[in-house]
């Protein structure tokens, strides 16, 4: 399947809030797209675009600020059963949900994970713009990982730690190299993302075999 990319570009201005709102946020991935309160503007642009690899989603976005907000009525009406994987790729953003002790902020090139059917807002801070990259990765690829665990609530991951570090390169690999990847190639790099994103999170511990053999694997790339 190709690339879908979702852009205001060919909108009026007038239009593009509205459009993105309801073509994406809402049709798209079951989310609210809101103006942040006194930051209504008329230049409002935004792309996205989104590449399976497998049943992975790849997702880049950049967008003027606005908020972004997944409700209990949308997730009730879209569930996703998905992680996300998040890469702050320039100024950063806050997030808030009723799962973690408060709200954190995502400054350039740190991470997090988060679970698609947990209620949350996000936007850029200071008013800066949405510039981020994103994997969807489906609970199935994850579960012989973390037993009977399905819940997983949004949190930063440890800039410091070196599975951070390890993620995050096999990440931008993903992006760079996944969309022409042949069928077994591209299949053996999205497990060995799930595994890796399991053990950042702390679903799996670093001496489980099937996450020895993921971190020999994005080490060797």
């Amino acid at each position: 399947m190709p690339t879908q990319t979702y852009s205001t570009a060919s909108v009026s201005p007038r239009e593009r809030f509205e459009f993105w709102r309801e073509a994406l946020c809402i049709n798209f991935y079951g989310m609210t797209a809101e103006w942040d309160s006194g930051r209504h503007t008329e230049d409002f642009d935004a792309t996205l675009c989104a590449t399976p690899v497998v049943d992975l989603s790849l997702v880049e976005c950049k967008a003027s600020s606005h908020l972004c907000l997944r409700r209990e009525h949308e997730i009730e009406e879209r569930p996703g059963n998905a992680m996300y994987v998040y890469l702050q790729v320039h100024g950063s953003a806050w997030f808030d949900t009723r799962d973690y002790r408060q709200p954190f902020v995502t400054p350039t090139r740190t991470m997090a994970i988060g679970f698609s059917d947990l209620p949350m807002i996000t936007a850029p801070t200071h008013g800066e713009r949405f510039d981020f990259q994103l994997v969807r990765i489906p609970l199935e690829r994850i579960a012989p990982l973390i037993g009977h665990r399905t819940a997983v609530r949004h949190c930063p991951l440890d800039d410091r730690a070196s599975m951070t570090t390890l993620l995050r390169g096999y990440l931008e690999l993903l992006f760079r190299e996944g969309p022409s990847m042949d069928a077994v190639t591209a299949e053996a790099a999205a497990q060995t993302l799930s595994q890796l994103t399991a053990v950042a999170y702390g679903l799996a511990p670093a001496e489980n075999e099937l996450v020895r053999g993921a971190v020999r694997e994005a080490k060797r790339r």
